[in-house]
């Protein structure tokens, strides 16, 4: 008993030392708001009539990971409160400004897992 006791404490302190890095800037509160995005969206869209068959979690924070790499932490916070800011009346954002847009659709894509249509500009083919 006590041995797979050990083993238990083992597995677990190298999955807690296994986690993903947190970017530079970026904080657990950052993650912890952008997984649960994420984690909300899959449940209200696959199960909200049926129990989980799987915990969205690690996929969610393999998203956010992904999200830290490609978007500057000074972005990512433009990105989180455009959508709370325009909720509330007092929106401070200016909703025609295309780099606040692309940002917040970067964001949103990467964690609801939308996948992100290249456009291709090759004008050879006109």
């Amino acid at each position: 008993m006590q041995h797979s006791k050990k083993i238990m404490y083992i597995l677990g302190l190298f999955l807690s030392m296994n986690t993903y890095a947190l970017e530079p800037e970026y904080t657990a509160y950052d993650k912890h708001k952008a997984v649960i995005t994420c984690m909300q969206h899959i449940y209200l869209e696959k199960y909200q009539e049926i129990p989980a068959e799987e915990d969205a979690f690690p996929l969610c924070e393999q998203r956010f990971l992904s999200l830290s790499r490609t978007l500057p932490h000074k972005d990512f916070l433009i990105a989180k409160n455009t959508l709370s800011s325009l909720e509330n009346a007092s929106s401070s954002v200016n909703t025609t400004d295309h780099s606040i847009e692309k940002t917040t659709n970067i964001y949103y894509d990467m964690m609801l897992g939308i996948p992100t249509e290249i456009i291709q500009t090759d004008k050879s083919t006109e």
